[in-house]
């Protein structure tokens, strides 16, 4: 049986303190500073040496779990596995382990956080962005909470997430720079998500054009989208809040006769695998999920060491595929 590598081993490899090594595995870089090469060696190393930290003795001597949950409301949502992707990458070489409990509705939702609560965990990741969370978790003090992808942390939970003002914004940029003029808009937020949208486009002189809002299925996708359409034959432009509907507004587009992009421009959110598997690929903004999830249990563990609750803001990019193209010469003008 192969020795255990302990962490004197990581220590000895980088040719970095023991202190260091530790407060880098496991999140305490507000303590002990690192640059950031440092820290891409030592999780380097200890990835090579197969270090496991010993978990049950650190949590007696601290009277911890060493437990992590992970809460989300949709695993087959374009975006969550990227996400736990990160948290599980992040928590790999730390004396943190990962529970992951999944839900379809409130009931769900409190079982299994009186699970997790069961087991002992020292901190949760909520991924999404229901309200149900916090009526479930704010009574609850003694679990520390971060909020990944969708909520904003207060003074109580951290919180990491993507401005999507900021993609709204980006969005109009890049049906404005195109010649785009009449755009419809199909999201599954609320209507003040709609009222920066409009903004967005005034910015660049655009009226908005129709706006609908759906539930993110590819079937009701489908209908709204064709009937936006017919409704407005002007459109050459369309943006979807999700891959899904994208690939949505894209079938319309084929029921009503519309080419893409010669007819219609159709831009989606996520850069999810759906836009490589679609007829035309499917041009997106992108947000980066892994990160999110790294950075969300990152923000976690630094809170269970006493650091304050706060929120980290990322930002997307767009990744322009064949969906995306110039408005057709005699709408670019009107």
């Amino acid at each position: 049986m192969s020795k255990a590598v302990l962490l004197k081993d990581v220590s000895a490899r980088t040719g970095c303190s023991s202190a260091l090594v530790s407060a880098v595995l496991n999140g305490r870089t507000g303590r002990i500073r690192a640059s950031e090469a440092m820290r891409k060696r030592i999780f380097k190393v200890a990835d090579e040496l197969g270090y496991v930290p010993n978990r049950n003795a650190r949590g007696l001597r601290m009277s911890r779990s060493f437990l992590i949950g992970a809460l989300a409301a949709n695993l087959s949502s374009s975006f969550v596995p990227e996400i736990l992707s990160g948290i599980e990458a992040r928590c790999l070489h730390t004396n943190y382990g990962v529970l992951l409990g999944d839900y379809n509705n409130d009931d769900e939702l409190l079982e299994r956080w009186t699970s997790f609560q069961g087991r002992g965990v020292d901190g949760v990741i909520c991924i999404g962005k229901p309200a149900s969370f916090k009526q479930c978790i704010l009574p609850s003090p003694d679990i520390k909470c971060v909020f990944v992808g969708g909520c904003v942390g207060d003074e109580e939970c951290g919180g990491v997430w993507v401005d999507r003002a900021s993609l709204l914004r980006l969005a109009a940029q890049a049906f404005a720079e195109r010649g785009h003029r009449h755009i419809a808009y199909l999201t599954n937020y609320s209507p003040a998500e709609c009222d920066v949208w409009r903004n967005a486009l005034l910015s660049h002189g655009i009226v908005a054009g129709s706006i609908r809002t759906c539930h993110n299925f590819f079937e009701e996708g489908v209908a709204v989208a064709t009937a936006i359409l017919k409704e407005h034959p002007e459109l050459t432009a369309f943006f979807a809040d999700s891959d899904l509907l994208g690939t949505a507004v894209l079938a319309a587009a084929r029921n009503c006769g519309k080419r893409v992009p010669e007819d219609l421009s159709v831009l989606g959110i996520d850069d999810s695998i759906l836009c490589r598997i679609s007829q035309p690929e499917l041009a997106s903004l992108r947000q980066p999920r892994r990160e999110q999830g790294e950075k969300g249990a990152e923000l976690l563990m630094q809170m269970l060491d006493g650091e304050p609750a706060r929120n980290i803001v990322l930002q997307g990019e767009l990744v322009c595929r064949a969906s995306l193209a110039q408005a057709p010469e005699n709408h670019s003008e009107s």
